[in-house]
């Protein structure tokens, strides 16, 4: 059962990381914007967010 919870969390964490770099990358290279759009930003952070969950709940769970 956790470990399905700590699966999910890192597939999460991956998927919004990547498209965040994925969007990075078109705006940059596609329409030659600036690098960083808040889109982009949000969902760089959103990943970052939950990989802190993620090492949250790993501490958590070893205290019990």
């Amino acid at each position: 059962m956790k470990s399905d919870i700590y699966k999910n969390i890192l597939i999460s964490m991956l998927v919004l990381v990547l498209i965040g770099i994925v969007m990075m990358l078109i705006d940059y290279f596609v329409y030659g914007k600036s690098f960083w759009n808040s889109t982009t930003c949000k969902l760089i952070f959103a990943g970052l967010f939950v990989y802190y969950l993620y090492r949250f709940y790993l501490k958590n769970d070893s205290q019990f």
